[in-house]
């Protein structure tokens, strides 16, 4: 399981807060600097409680466990890349896999768009769970933790690539144009917030993972909602096609299942 958190800054601080179910032993929260000397406070919620104190400079990674049915503070005075990871089983960062993240990676200036990404990976053996799409024309180069570079590439706008990260390793990605970082594992997806190129979770226009089919079984697809009437288009940006076209009643919401 992956909560993406966002900071509220109030004043001098960047506040997060998490949830960790009661189904889940353990979790794992997982920390990145994205500045030198970093201060990162967690405390129990409502008892304001330390759990833990680090200190963490630009892209050095620290790992926190925290019991189930904790619901925790997060309070730093810069922003920093915040991770958490819950299953059957406590992630071990010893281990050469771990859990696929489900969701969207936040820049380091804290939205989901951006041309620069500093986090810590988590996969498995196999596959290619990270997808990098760029929103405009863009030169992308990955770094690893210790400044080598590990792959670079260009995209066109509306094009994207699929990419496979060793785990644990902390990863910066720098692009010259604004690009969205994408997480799934493809027959294992859960539910997620798919947010806008404005960067919030509100907007006009969205870029997801679908899939062409699922067995019949599995109850999928992607919920549409609208404050106002509005007409919506769906779009294969692979094959630059449209595969549906629908109208959204405002109030109220819509199921689709895009082959795509």
């Amino acid at each position: 399981m992956h909560v993406p958190c966002l900071g509220v800054h109030c004043s001098s601080e960047y506040v997060y807060y998490g949830v960790v179910d009661c189904r889940a032993r353990e979790a794992l929260i997982v920390l990145v600097g994205l500045e030198d000397d970093t201060i990162v406070r967690i405390y129990y919620l409502g008892r304001d409680k330390l759990i833990s104190e680090v200190r963490l400079d630009r892209l050095e990674k620290r790992f926190v466990v925290i019991s189930n049915g904790t619901m925790f503070k997060l309070v730093s005075d810069h922003l920093v890349s915040v991770t958490f990871l819950a299953g059957r089983e406590l992630p071990d960062p010893k281990s050469d896999k771990g859990p696929v993240v489900i969701g969207f990676l936040t820049s380091t200036s804290g939205n989901y768009v951006g041309k620069e990404f500093i986090f810590v990976t988590s996969q498995r053996l196999t596959g290619a769970p990270y997808r990098i799409l760029a929103l405009e024309d863009s030169k992308i180069t990955i770094f690893r933790e210790d400044g080598g570079e590990y792959m670079s590439f260009s995209l066109k706008a509306n094009e994207y690539r699929d990419i496979a990260l060793k785990s644990w390793v902390t990863y910066r990605v720098k692009s010259t144009g604004n690009i969205i970082i994408q997480s799934s594992e493809i027959w294992r997806q859960r539910s997620f917030f798919i947010p806008s190129v404005d960067g919030s979770f509100v907007g006009r226009r969205f870029y997801s993972r679908s899939l062409s089919s699922r067995p019949a079984h599995f109850d999928y697809g992607f919920k549409i909602l609208s404050l106002k009437n509005a007409k919506v288009t769906i779009w294969d940006v692979k094959f630059k096609r449209a595969v549906e076209r629908l109208k959204v009643e405002g109030g109220r919401a819509v199921t689709v299942k895009p082959k795509g």
